[in-house]
């Protein structure tokens, strides 16, 4: 129809991924430094997930929807547990900022590029 299904979601989103059973829009977000949960139907918040000190530039999810990657601004990657929605271990490193993550279709691995001109598979 060329209109939006519903109103405009007032979030300022960096990155924006589709959990797997469409059910949430997760958004990195840039002045929050946080990943944020909508109810694509209606717009609706349903969790902020707080962890990171700067804009969150990428988010990837696993095709089972039991992880999610971040990557802030700066040289970290995080892994989260969606069931404890806490931080997996300890952050990976980059050389230099990271811009963007992917998660492999088997969820065995991440992938990580950034301004070092280098991609990472963890």
């Amino acid at each position: 129809s060329g209109k939006p299904a519903i109103p405009p979601i007032q979030v300022n989103a960096r990155s924006l991924v589709w959990s797997p059973d469409g059910r949430q829009l997760i958004a990195g977000c840039q002045w929050e430094c946080s990943l944020k949960f909508f109810d694509p139907s209606t717009g609706s918040l349903l969790a902020e997930w707080k962890g990171h000190t700067d804009v969150v530039h990428s988010v990837a999810v696993s095709r089972d929807g039991k992880f999610i990657a971040s990557a802030p601004a700066g040289k970290t990657i995080r892994l989260w547990d969606t069931t404890t929605q806490q931080p997996i271990g300890l952050a990976l490193e980059h050389d230099s900022y990271v811009f963007s993550v992917a998660i492999s279709p088997d969820g065995n691995h991440l992938a990580s590029g950034g301004d070092d001109q280098k991609v990472r598979i963890w």
